[in-house]
């Protein structure tokens, strides 16, 4: 291969050296306007304060093109004060420098509009109008909920079911003649809901008026199969205790980020409470020669006040929706407890029903085969003798631990600004 002499590598160079400035203004881009008074604006939106507006024929450089808006360059104001703003692709057509020459020339309808810096007030303003801020004051909606509930203290019904179990483990355990089956389980585990009218006097703070439903409920069946006796019997237990809660809570709020606020509640209840306890025994020879059923279900309806309060995170999904995730507690009892005692009796020969009025609920401990047991009794008088002891008003209660899960609804906010 033939070597290059400096002589022609300077000449080489010198050429490369005279292209090199047609070359970079080939890459320059331009813009030019084809509609009459075409809005240059600050940012790439719609409805952002117009910095220029600029007449058909105008052309102006691209700095930078952002999906259908271009970046442009602003002839510098009376100061020398350059402007960048951008334009809308629907109102330019792109000119490539090289061809420039090439394309017949139009003359502006009118010179730009001469560029001033803006006035701080004059801005500010512009930019409130056109990006208010979030709206302020006071504000109603609706929470709507549902929760689980988990009992932290044990009831009465609960004492008594499990001093049976306890009882005939005690009797019969040792007993090769006696199978004991079926399992105690206590009322622990619950469930709930609600819906509740809020008023937010500002973002942090405001109030709730609501009105929810609880319910505790569960089943326990103690199975005793006796070959001294030949019979088979099965006990069930199902106590139950359901509310409808009125309540008035107080909210406290704290945002965190755009999207998350932290709110801390509390408040007070009234209860609308229905406590029942169900107990039936079924007796069945082993020969199936006879069987009978003793069934009886203790009812009181009865109110009282409460205490609640938790924490929630609310998670805004839009402008009128959010999510709620949280969780409290609350503290409720019922005392003194009074109602009626329905039973029936059923064999062979028929069915005996009958209905106590009035009947109190009582909680003490009664003596069975020397030991002392939990036991309650229905009866308009307190319960005494030799074999009772510690005897009082029979106890139920909702207290204890809740998950929540809900939407929050905003209808209207009242603005104060």
């Amino acid at each position: 291969m033939k070597k290059l002499n400096l002589k022609q590598l300077g000449i080489f160079c010198m050429l490369l050296f005279l292209a090199f400035p047609v070359l970079s203004r080939a890459e320059v881009i331009k813009v030019r306007v084809i509609l009459s008074n075409s809005n240059v604006r600050l940012k790439p939106e719609i409805d952002s304060m117009i910095l220029a507006t600029v007449p058909v024929g105008t052309e102006l450089e691209s700095v930078e093109r952002i999906e259908v808006w271009f970046k442009v360059k602003l002839p510098p104001d009376e100061e020398g004060f350059e402007v960048t703003g951008y334009i809308h692709g629907s109102m330019v057509e792109v000119v490539i420098e090289k061809d420039v020459e090439d394309r017949q020339v139009i003359q502006p309808e009118k010179p730009v509009t001469q560029l001033k810096r803006p006035d701080p007030q004059v801005f500010a303003q512009t930019q409130k109008r056109l990006y208010p801020p979030k709206k302020t004051g006071t504000e109603v909606g609706l929470r709507l909920f549902g929760d689980g509930n988990y009992l932290l203290r044990q009831n009465d019904f609960d004492d008594y079911i499990k001093a049976v179990f306890d009882k005939n483990e005690v009797l019969y355990g040792e007993n090769p003649n006696v199978t004991l089956g079926g399992e105690f389980f206590p009322m622990e585990i619950g469930y709930g809901g609600g819906a509740e009218f809020f008023l937010n006097f500002i973002p942090e703070i405001g109030i709730g008026l609501g009105v929810g439903y609880v319910q505790q409920h569960k089943q326990s069946v103690l199975s005793i199969l006796n070959e001294d006796l030949a019979v088979d019997i099965d006990d069930t237990f199902q106590p139950k205790i359901t509310a409808i809660p009125v309540t008035l809570s107080m909210y406290f709020g704290l945002p965190v980020g755009e999207f998350l606020r932290i709110v801390a509640f509390g408040g007070v209840g009234y209860y609308f409470g229905r406590i029942e306890l169900f107990f039936s025994d079924f007796i069945k020879a082993i020969d199936d020669s006879y069987q009978n059923t003793l069934s009886e279900t203790w009812s009181a309806e009865s109110n009282t006040f409460g205490f609640h309060g938790g924490l929630n995170f609310e998670l805004n999904i839009n402008r009128w929706l959010s999510l709620i995730i949280g969780g409290g507690g609350r503290f409720v009892e019922w005392k003194n407890l009074s109602g009626d005692l329905a039973w029936s009796y059923e064999d062979e020969s028929g069915k005996e029903e009958s209905t106590q009025r009035d009947l109190s609920l009582w909680f003490g401990e009664y003596k069975t085969f020397g030991k002392w047991y939990p036991q309650i009794s229905y009866s308009v008088d307190k319960p005494s003798g030799s074999e009772w002891r510690n005897v009082r008003n029979g106890e139920v209660a909702l207290t204890g631990v809740f998950v929540q899960l809900g939407l929050k609804f905003k209808f209207a906010t009242f603005s104060t600004r």
